[in-house]
């Protein structure tokens, strides 16, 4: 299911990639600040799981960024559908 844990992470990522590390804690800096705005509860997954495909994708993955970006959504929503008690 797309929600708002799952489409700011995925914004986030298209506008920072290709990112370096330290546009990954740009990118994790800035996903903690949009939830505390909103009211988001971020669990420990949300956050490590999100920057570690950051990470991953932006050094392992294609090198076009929407391709990137379908891959870390994919990944990501069938994370949290496979694991749903961790999200």
């Amino acid at each position: 299911m797309i929600t708002q844990k799952t489409i700011v992470p995925t914004l986030l990522f298209f506008t920072l990639s290709p990112g370096s590390y330290q546009q990954a804690i740009l990118y994790l800096i800035l996903y903690r600040v949009y939830a505390a705005i909103t009211g988001i509860i971020l669990t420990p997954a949300d956050i490590v799981v999100t920057s570690t495909l950051f990470i991953l994708i932006n050094t392992f993955g294609f090198k076009d960024k929407a391709s990137n970006t379908l891959l870390f959504i994919s990944v990501f929503l069938s994370l949290r559908k496979l694991f749903p008690q961790y999200y």
